[in-house]
């Protein structure tokens, strides 16, 4: 009865899906980069996983931030010693809907998760707002189409064009002006193709 397990079970649960998920993340979504069913184009080379390549995976980045969604989740299904979950025990309270009790325990529901993928979104839009994403998959592997470049970062590295700077390239994106017009070549970048 002293255990702290026992003490803070929703805060044990928490920690166990933020191992569980990041984990289970990572080996899911590395296969599925490496079988092509996608890539990330961009992605911050400290934390990630095969920088530079084709199969570059923002692991800490992606695998943390989808736990932000997981852990919420599973505390909201978590049944206490009285058979009700967090999700009925806070409708109750906000006493939403009394006569539809499950209803308003989808409502809680939905509105704690949705709140949860915000910050998954947000997450991915800082990263993007930054600027500090400036590892770039290479190869390119879609050969028969243009190159998604909205920072400019494929064209630094030597990536042959061209380039598509994507349909939101402009102030929803950070970018005021757009992409760079002029974004010179590192003669070292990665991407070169007679490197």
């Amino acid at each position: 009865m002293e255990a702290f397990v026992w003490r803070h079970p929703l805060v044990c649960l928490a920690l166990i899906v933020l191992v569980i998920g990041f984990v289970f993340d990572a080996i899911l979504e590395i296969f599925l980069v490496h079988t092509g069913l996608y890539i990330y184009s961009q992605v911050i080379p400290w934390g990630s996983v095969f920088a530079g390549t084709t199969f570059q995976f923002p692991l800490i980045w992606e695998s943390a931030l989808v736990t932000a969604v997981m852990i919420p989740a599973a505390v909201l299904c978590h049944r206490d010693d009285t058979g009700r979950t967090q999700a009925e025990k806070l409708a109750q309270r906000f006493r939403w809907m009394p006569k539809r009790p499950a209803l308003g325990t989808f409502l809680v529901m939905f509105a704690i998760l949705n709140v949860a993928y915000f910050v998954y979104g947000a997450g991915f839009a800082a990263i993007r707002v930054s600027g500090l994403a400036t590892s770039v998959a290479c190869p390119y592997p879609y050969p028969e189409a243009r190159v998604y470049d909205p920072q400019g970062y494929y064209e630094r590295e030597g990536a042959p064009g061209p380039y598509f700077e994507g349909h939101w390239n402009g102030w929803m994106t950070a970018q005021p002006n757009g992409r760079p017009s002029e974004n010179p070549v590192k003669p070292d970048g990665y991407c070169r193709p007679d490197a």
